[in-house]
């Protein structure tokens, strides 16, 4: 009844009149003052919340400032408002897909107006440690809608977040429904994170959907997403992948074996038919992961050629990881008994022997068109790890190669369709990067591979590679593009949810646009050619031909202002000759100006005493007359 007062107060005019929704919500809003009381504030958010349904623009325009101050000043005070503000700030922004074009505009603008600096957003993973269960719901569905309008944003204020990797630990940990829509593996800063057990939460939320195993045998859209958040983000430093790769090595000097850790587990579960879609999504992501530690770190591939798996025993137990919520562990087939004489498979190996496996699977009659598409994205898996593993990795190439990739890659680039251009070109891709980079003496060499690469046909196997970024599935990719929905027949899962996947990450994608020239053009050049400068790609060369060019017209131009200075250095040799003369000439100038003035003076003298003399010889002349 209090709450009912309240919000007919709010609602009446000065007379008790019915207001339009225009003035109420200018009431509401001045109620949104830290001057009231906070009974009033929260009776004001939840009317603003019930109008937001109807009058969405006129309440965010008006009063959009006045709720991120109280969820500023009052939800961690009082439960029930922050939890009204938050449902408000969620209608603002959430984005309807079938809504008309300028309802999206309008969410997307109260979007950034939340995110115009990191106050709010840091202000809400504060909140994710609140004891209040349903306040910490509602900040997480809350981060759900900011992540699916401005994801790079959230994870760029999440990394100076600080108390964000604490509460989204608290979160990943949450046993109950909330864990279902936890946003918060975005960007995570391992170094800020002490507990040893954070990184394998995150792993498993990648490799199985949720927490201890929950829901991962279901690939909704919203669930990928998830996934794929976690996964853009797995490792921000160098030093702390190749930390993660080392701790899966054997320890020098010591005779245990290393833990099995989640994500080495994934990688080294072998493909079984009839396939299980969480076991394959399982792997996938995980080939996905490893090669995020791979990529550009020379020393992490050097440790990664060192990792030995150990199989694990039919007693033993493999834990939580591989459990799907609906289903068994995937079966790992291994006998009782292992011959001592058997020497252990690096993981290299391993993973060689998977991807043919999984080849020889897709080929079969009896496949139907869900389970080869199953089998496809696993392949696809399998082949992007190998590409980044063995990229300028001349020793990991020499172990691939004497695993029998040749007739493994051959194959597929010949038997697939071409309405498929996804396999073929990674297999066309990977034998012409194992043909660049095999530079380590070995059983198959430079001159073992190119008559293969001839028979095959260097145009069939440049378009091979060219057809690649023509698939749906490869351009559709971007940085903030990961997650796919089914194809259009529109596969279900049990609940009725459209289903989506994950064929390729923009790591990949990136990096194969950077070096697919490389390979093209490495393919046709003779095997007895030295290598060329490492890491040279289409657009490296390219700036280096360029630069080139400019040194060569610059120091053609640094020639020629050399020789207009001697020009001008023998110039100037010539006028100070001539000042030279000039001045003598001056010089003597001046001394017969000064010659004629004394030449002129003795004229004007003896005209002076001539006069003097005349006159003289005048007066004696008269004098005698006289």
């Amino acid at each position: 009844m209090e709450f009912l007062s309240q919000t007919y107060i709010a609602l009446r005019g000065p007379t008790g009149a019915p207001q339009s929704a225009s003035d109420a919500i200018a009431r509401l809003s001045d109620r949104l003052s830290p001057a009231t009381l906070l009974a009033d504030r929260r009776a004001a958010v939840l009317s603003l919340k019930g109008l937001t349904r109807d009058c969405k623009a006129e309440v965010g325009d008006r009063t959009l400032p006045g709720l991120l101050e109280v969820l500023q000043n009052d939800a961690e005070v009082d439960a029930d408002t922050g939890k009204a503000v938050l449902e408000t700030l969620n209608l603002l922004c959430e984005v309807s897909e079938d809504g008309p074009a300028h309802a999206k505009e309008l969410s997307f603008k109260y979007t950034d107006y939340v995110l115009a600096d990191e106050k709010t957003t840091h202000k809400l993973f504060a909140l994710l440690g609140d004891h209040s269960f349903y306040l910490r719901l509602t900040v997480l569905q809350f981060l759900i809608v900011l992540l699916q309008n401005r994801r790079q944003v959230v994870q760029a204020y999440f990394l100076k977040a600080p108390v964000g990797p604490t509460t989204v630990i608290s979160a990943l940990e949450e046993k109950r429904e909330i864990i279902r829509t936890v946003p918060d593996t975005n960007g995570e800063e391992w170094d800020r994170l002490e507990p040893a057990s954070a990184l394998d939460a995150l792993v498993e939320l990648i490799l199985h959907g949720e927490y201890n195993g929950i829901y991962s045998g279901k690939r909704t859209k919203d669930g990928m997403e998830l996934r794929g958040a976690a996964l853009e983000n797995f490792v921000q430093k160098d030093q702390i992948g190749e930390a993660i790769v080392q701790a899966m090595a054997p320890v020098e000097g010591s005779s245990e074996p290393p833990p099995m850790t989640p994500l080495l587990q994934a990688l080294i579960i072998p493909p079984a038919s009839p396939l299980e879609i969480a076991a394959v999504t399982s792997t996938h992501l995980s080939t996905l992961l490893f090669s995020d530690l791979l990529r550009f770190s020379s020393r992490a591939k050097t440790v990664a050629r060192n990792i030995y798996p150990q199989p694990p025993l039919p007693s033993q137990d493999t834990g939580s990881f591989f459990v799907p919520a609906d289903g068994t562990a995937p079966a790992i087939h291994i006998s009782d008994e292992v011959p001592e004489d058997d020497e252990p498979q690096s993981l290299l190996q391993i993973l060689s022997e998977h991807l043919s496996l999984a080849l020889l699977s897709r080929r079969r009659a009896d496949t139907s068109e869900r389970e080869a598409r199953e089998w496809d994205r696993l392949i696809v898996g399998y082949l992007c790890l190998l590409i980044q593993w063995l990229w300028e990795d001349p020793a990991a190439v020499r172990d691939f190669l004497e695993a029998g990739a040749l007739g493994m890659l051959v194959e597929p680039i010949n038997q697939i369709p071409e309405s498929d251009p996804v396999i073929p070109g990674l297999c066309a891709f990977l034998l012409g990067l194992c043909y660049e980079f095999n530079r380590e003496p070995g059983e198959i060499n430079r001159s073992t591979i190119y008559p293969i690469l001839t028979r095959l046909g260097i145009d069939m196997l440049v378009g091979r590679i060219t057809h690649l970024r023509d698939d749906d599935r490869f351009k559709a990719i971007g940085p903030d593009t990961l997650v796919l929905p089914y194809p259009s027949q529109g596969i279900t899962n049990s609940d009725g949810e459209k289903e989506a996947e994950i064929w390729f990450d923009w790591a990949f994608v990136d990096f194969w646009k950077s070096n697919y020239y490389t390979v093209q053009k490495g393919i046709a050049i003779d095997p007895k050619a030295p290598p060329p400068s490492a890491g040279q790609n289409a657009e490296t060369a390219t700036l280096v031909a360029s630069l080139r060019e400019v040194i060569q017209k610059q120091a053609q131009d640094i020639e020629s202002l050399q020789s207009k200075l001697k020009e001008l250095s023998t110039q100037s040799e010539e006028v100070e000759a001539l000042r030279t003369q000039i001045a003598s000439v001056q010089e003597e100038l001046a001394e017969a100006q000064e010659k004629r003035q004394e030449v002129e003076k003795e004229q004007e003298d003896l005209l002076v005493l001539l006069d003097e003399l005349v006159s003289e010889d005048e007066e004696e002349g008269d004098e005698e007359e006289e």
